[in-house]
């Protein structure tokens, strides 16, 4: 996703903190000048504020970096828009999803809506032109998903990833779609 960005700052969001995985490799990048994480669950806010998940402590010391609780698919989509409770209607670079296993396998049923056009096409609102949303899937790329991504943005792609999954004992692989506005 970084390598779609052009130069300049980026400011970023990301959905879904977890374990803040995504959080933390989106600051990796110089390029990130400032990181919104948004979480639903208030405890999972708290873990990391806390530091009693290893990677609090990383998130917690990266001034780019600031929580949102509220729900991603909410926030993308309902009205009005924004991520940014300080700043309505701010216009991001980059927008990160990391919260279903896939746009057909869901944590929660009630995300499904977010994946079909016009949600995408209501989040892709709070992108400036150029700019950036990725999503990762714990399935192989899907063709209906590819079309409803294309019908919102400009260029589409998917990545297949191949890591090591240690809690399974062998390589996994996952998709990163990457869609630009």
């Amino acid at each position: 996703w970084s390598q779609a960005l052009d130069d300049r700052p980026a400011d970023v969001v990301v959905g879904g903190l977890g374990l803040g995985y995504t959080a933390v490799a989106a600051l990796k990048h110089e390029k990130v000048r400032d990181l919104l994480v948004v979480e639903l669950l208030q405890p999972v806010i708290e873990w990391h504020e806390q530091e009693r998940v290893p990677l609090g402590a990383v998130l917690n010391a990266d001034p780019r970096q600031r929580y949102v609780q509220g729900s991603f698919f909410e926030l993308a989509t309902g009205e009005p828009c924004g991520f940014d409770p300080a700043q309505p209607g701010r216009i991001f670079d980059a927008i990160l999803l990391d919260i279903d296993h896939s746009p057909s396998a869901l944590l929660n049923a009630a995300n499904a809506s977010f994946y079909q056009y016009e949600s995408l096409n209501a989040m892709a609102q709070q992108l400036r032109e150029q700019g950036v949303f990725a999503l990762w899937s714990n399935e192989p790329p899907a063709a209906d998903f590819m079309a409803t991504l294309e019908s919102v943005f400009t260029r589409v792609e998917s990545h297949i990833i191949r890591f090591y999954n240690p809690f399974q004992n062998r390589e996994a692989t996952a998709t990163v779609y990457v869609a630009i506005k």
